[in-house]
Formats: C-alpha cells, sequence, structure tokens
C-alpha cells in the first residue's frame, strides 16, 4: 500500500541493489528521521484546544520496513492532506517529501556509498 509520500519507491529501488537489510534499513530510517524533522512543522495545528497531529506522528521501524506513520490518535492527518468538501487541500506531507527529495536521497545514498566502498 502506498502512502504517497515516496519512501516506498525509495525502498523498492534499494531492494534492488544487494548492500545488506541493515543497511538499507538503516539508510531509509536516517532519510526518514530528516523527513519527520521537516515535516512537524508543517502539519497543521487544530484550531480546537485538544491534541494535534504533530504530537502523534513517529518513525516506526517493524518487519524490515521504515514508515512515518501517526498513531491511532492522528488518524485525522488525512483531512488537511487531501481535504474535504469544507477545507482546501493543504499537502503538506506530499509538499515535504517532494521539496526535499534530493536531499532525503543524498542521506540515503551517503550511507550506502560508504558501506559498499567498504
Amino acid at each position: 500500500m502506498s502512502d504517497g509520500n515516496g519512501f516506498e519507491d525509495l525502498a523498492e529501488k534499494l531492494s534492488n541493489i544487494h548492500i545488506g537489510e541493515t543497511v538499507a534499513i538503516s539508510a531509509l530510517e536516517e532519510a526518514a528521521d530528516f523527513y519527520l524533522e521537516q515535516l512537524i512543522p508543517r502539519i497543521p495545528e487544530s484550531v480546537l484546544n485538544k491534541e494535534h497531529a504533530r504530537d502523534h506522528i513517529h518513525v516506526k521501524v517493524e518487519n524490515n520496513e521504515v514508515n512515518v506513520a501517526f498513531d491511532d490518535k492522528g488518524w485525522y492527518w488525512i483531512f488537511p492532506e487531501n481535504g474535504t468538501i469544507y477545507q482546501r487541500a493543504t499537502h503538506y506531507a506530499r509538499g515535504t517529501f517532494q521539496q526535499n527529495r534530493s536531499r532525503i536521497e543524498e542521506i540515503m545514498t551517503r550511507k550506502i556509498m560508504s558501506k559498499m566502498k567498504g
């Protein structure tokens, strides 16, 4: 299942390079941490005096997969991202990835190239 933020595409490309799962996961995790750093300030806050989605997002490494995901309390992130009939889409997750794609790729490439050099 694609979440639209690009990490799935990069993970697929990495799976075709034989560098070892540990290095690939480590590279993805470092890139995901950077993405999360860039994303958190762009996540819209609720106008209500309640919990905010930015308080419920994290990098999750599980079953050889790296995901930037909201926990169960952050389910409403999709509304500002994609919009509703009452609000315009902001595309903050997708936009953050696109704006930082080259830096994310560089983070991953640096780690992988370092491993390949020995």
